[in-house]
């Protein structure tokens, strides 16, 4: 397929603005093209009066630094992805002698629902995986 060539350059720049010229034109906006500055100008408008990611979400309603903390749990909970079932022998493993209630809480603070944590936790009782006495639990 033959092309015909139209200008040849060497700036990048150059040629940007003479395909945008021609694209203007051909759209019936040549007139409104030929009112604005080159691209070399308006790529240093680029960074200049621009609204920030905080001002943006803040006008929106949106607190930035609930956003950032749940960043951070994300980036936290994708490297130290547990399972339900392993997280709630962790919490087994990094409590010294805990209640069910104290289970309950650090697993519910590692997104664990309770209700789960508990049937877990009795299934690990009945599997000999862990053990409970006077209300204290421990991993076997």
């Amino acid at each position: 397929m033959n092309l015909k060539q139209f200008v040849t350059t060497d700036d990048a720049d150059h040629a940007r603005e003479v395909r945008a010229s021609m694209l203007a034109n051909r759209s019936g906006h040549g007139d409104a093209f030929a009112e604005m500055d080159d691209f070399a100008t308006m790529n240093r408008y680029v960074d200049e009066d621009v609204v920030s990611d905080d001002e943006y979400l803040t006008s929106a309603g949106i607190d930035t630094d609930e956003v950032e903390a749940a960043g951070k749990r994300a980036e936290t909970s994708t490297t130290n992805s547990m399972s339900r079932k392993q997280r709630v022998q962790q919490a087994l493993l990094d409590l010294d002698q805990p209640t069910e209630d104290e289970i309950v809480d650090y697993c519910t603070e590692h997104g664990v629902p309770a209700d789960y944590t508990r049937k877990a936790l009795e299934k690990l009782v009945r599997a000999g995986e862990a053990s409970e006495s006077r209300g204290q639990y421990r991993s076997v």
